[in-house]
């Protein structure tokens, strides 16, 4: 059984640029701001890296400028949101899908350390 390796990390704006360097493609999750890229439109294959921000915050404008791409799921409707944990779990699920090569490796990565905190304590 394959899994999805994660990686918590309390400075994504030191990890950003060495998983980049490791081959992997960035992508932040993010519905608040503008310019971001519909998750349906998304062709990928090889190493990618999803980053996540925390539920009431999102990912910063610092965080977000070091990304590969922002992304964004297309919602309908008058909610505009998803919980982290969900949104994190549709992305995952169609950028595999999106893959094109066959074989990925995958990194998920959260980045608030309060979200990852208040949820592991």
């Amino acid at each position: 059984q394959e899994m999805v390796a994660y990686e918590y990390s309390p400075d994504a704006q030191a990890l950003i640029p060495s998983l980049q360097d490791d081959g992997y493609k960035v992508y932040c999750l993010e519905n608040n701001v503008t310019g971001t890229k519909s998750l349906k439109q998304v062709k990928t294959s090889g190493r990618i890296a999803l980053v996540l921000g925390s539920e009431t915050d999102g990912i910063g404008p610092e965080v977000l400028s070091l990304a590969d791409e922002v992304i964004e799921i297309p919602m309908h409707g008058q909610k505009n949101s998803l919980n982290v944990s969900v949104a994190g779990g549709i992305a995952l699920f169609q950028l595999l899908s999106a893959q094109t090569s066959g074989r990925y490796e995958t990194s998920a990565m959260v980045h608030s350390s309060e979200d990852y905190k208040s949820h592991n304590s």
